[in-house]
């Protein structure tokens, strides 16, 4: 039986967005395992779908390079010791280390470029270090994967990557038949963001629109879900998401391990996003759950947000304009809320839907080993 690793930066985001792809694979006939940093509830939650964890520590803000090298090590050991076939890579210290890896052992190798991230916002010496590894990197993959066309054109332009060598996929795949599409029950209008506490995913603006909209809606509510990363170094602090909802412009919900009752709950989806996206799985949350969506013109966000059909974009780190287009929504009737949420759920349904990724793996899992074969 051929033995297929996933490598992440956290087991949250194995499972929270690629479990049923991995899932998909395993009852395909292959046999699974996933390298990740050590997260006893998601590791428990893998173990009871029948999928076996490698605990790898990884610091994901850390420019060290011997904890890269170290990374490289224990990522060269497990591929050895579990006797990998074919390995997934998510993520930059995955996509570079674990590829290297890989390509040591001679283990084809399939980088999944998930977004660029902080650290290809600035143009500064961080990025001309990533430049040059994943160029280095990549020229081993089996195929480099992207979820947006911004980012594989980006990394073209710089020659990180040839074209024929990369796939464009949409998103990770969504899974439909979570979400009911009904309706909110609340009597005050929901604004919902749900996302990873980072300042780049336009937290603030997000604030401060809350509060402008407040000052001329006081009843409506404004609310803040997700966790907050402390291993990032663009993560919001605690006592600020506190200080915020004492403050009383929005609500910081926590972390939650479903995120569906919230945001059927929710009137609208709001992601003010400037971090580089690959395309924003709360958006395509929203969308599934029927929800109008406003989000920054940015990468990513584009692609789930189409101006006037699923929702409104606003201009990147533009709090005013934020408020205008959430005002723009509040007051549309009913009727064209629901239409704009509708065009939404179809539009995820015919492009973004986990019944349209998983095949695509699964095919190209299936060239690579019949490749190996041909050898």
């Amino acid at each position: 039986m051929k033995k297929i690793a996933f490598l992440g930066n956290t087991l949250w985001s194995m499972y929270n967005f690629r479990r049923h792809v991995i899932c998909a694979i395993k009852a395909a006939g292959y046999d699974v395992v996933i390298f990740a940093p050590a997260d006893t509830e998601y590791e428990l939650a893998f173990q009871n779908l029948g999928i076996k964890c490698h605990v790898i520590s990884m610091s994901r803000k850390s420019c060290n390079p011997l904890h890269d090298l170290w990374l490289y090590m224990k990522v060269l050991w497990c591929l050895h010791h579990e006797r990998i076939d074919l390995l997934f890579c998510y993520t930059i210290k995955p996509n570079i280390w674990g590829g290297l890896a890989a390509a040591t052992l001679h283990i084809p190798f399939i980088a999944f470029v998930c977004g660029l991230g902080h650290s290809m916002i600035r143009n500064g010496y961080l990025f001309r270090i990533i430049k040059y590894l994943y160029t280095f990197s990549f020229r081993f993959a089996y195929e480099v994967w992207f979820i947006n066309s911004d980012d594989r054109q980006i990394m073209e332009e710089h020659k990180i990557i040839r074209h024929e060598k990369s796939r464009l996929l949409k998103g990770e795949g969504i899974d439909c038949s979570r979400f009911s599409c009904s309706a909110s029950c609340s009597e005050r209008f929901v604004f919902l963001l749900s996302a990873r506490m980072l300042w780049e995913k336009g937290i603030a603006e997000f604030v401060k629109a809350a509060g402008i909209l407040k000052e001329r809606y006081p009843d409506i509510r404004c609310q803040l879900l997700g966790f907050v990363d402390s291993g990032n170094p663009s993560g919001i602090p605690r006592e600020t998401l506190e200080l915020w909802s004492k403050d009383g412009c929005v609500e910081y919900l926590g972390s939650v391990s479903d995120v569906v009752p919230f945001v059927e709950a929710a009137d609208c989806i709001v992601l003010p996003s400037y971090y580089r996206e690959g395309i924003p799985f709360s958006l395509l949350e929203g969308a599934a759950a029927g929800k109008p969506l406003i989000a920054a013109q940015s990468p990513g966000c584009t692609e789930v947000v189409l101006e006037n059909v699923t929702g409104f974009l606003c201009k990147p780190r533009d709090a005013e304009d934020l408020a205008e287009k959430m005002e723009k929504l509040l007051l549309l009737p009913l009727p064209e809320r629901r239409k704009l949420g509708m065009l939404g759920r179809k539009l995820v349904e015919e492009t973004f839907s986990i019944n349209k990724i998983i095949p695509q793996y699964l095919q190209v899992i299936s060239v690579v080993f019949s490749d190996q074969k041909q050898v």
